[in-house]
């Protein structure tokens, strides 16, 4: 009984199948000639980060190896061989993913910059909206900033990501009218028209009078009082 079941399972795991045929093929599974018998096999494939070191038979089913250091292979496959990771990133480039078996390198400009030239060979730094302009849409690691004129009633003087709206002058007036470049610019107010700055006194305690001391020039007639006739002041 124990025999039976070993062989049934083989038998799935090694069914062949007709050229002809070609939908019974699993996704999961790579079809191989053996070479002995030129038996058509349907082997299992490999897992990422390795590769078929020996293909499957009549008798035996399919061996991975890993790949070496400096090759990968991204998903399950029947290759004999991992494919090479790509060269150590340029100048003016960063490594946003290293080289290991399951994964290629990967190479990116820095923040702020996009891929640029002919076949994506430097890296350019984002475009600046100009003055009257917003930021439309933010650039990536692969296309520039897109800009887009301010509307009616907003401006932008300098780079920014939106427009802002025009001053509205009340009292004042208008001045000078803003543009996509510029704000409203309102007349000053009127000095004429000011109100003058008035202050209350607040109650407080009285001050006091100053009473002015008698001059020392003051004539002794005036201290001693009149004189009266007939009399004279005694020596």
């Amino acid at each position: 009984l124990f025999c039976s079941v070993v062989v049934g399972i083989s038998a799935r795991v090694l069914n062949t199948t007709s050229p002809a045929d070609p939908a019974l093929l699993s996704p999961r599974q790579y079809q191989h000639t053996d070479p002995d018998s030129g038996t058509q096999l349907d082997c299992d494939k490999c897992p990422a980060g390795t590769h078929v070191s020996l293909h499957c038979s009549l008798t035996a089913v399919r061996e991975c190896s890993r790949c070496p250091e400096g090759t990968f292979t991204r998903g399950e496959n029947g290759l004999q061989k991992c494919h090479p990771c790509r060269s150590p990133c340029p100048g003016g480039f960063v490594e946003k993913a290293t080289c290991k078996p399951t994964q290629d390198r990967v190479c990116t400009c820095p923040t702020n910059s996009f891929l640029s030239g002919a076949g994506g060979t430097e890296c350019k730094p984002h475009s600046l909206c100009p003055p009257g302009t917003r930021v439309r849409r933010r650039g990536s690691e692969t296309d520039d900033v897109v800009c887009k004129p301010c509307t009616k009633g907003t401006f932008s003087d300098s780079s920014s990501l939106k427009c802002r709206t025009h001053t509205i002058c009340h009292a004042q007036g208008l001045l000078t009218s803003g543009t996509r470049e510029t704000d409203n610019v309102c007349r000053p107010l009127s000095t004429s028209s000011a109100k003058p700055f008035t202050t209350t006194p607040l109650p407080g305690p009285a001050k006091a009078v100053l009473l002015q001391e008698p001059s020392s020039a003051t004539p002794p007639s005036a201290l001693s009082g009149p004189v009266h006739e007939g009399q004279r002041p005694s020596s």
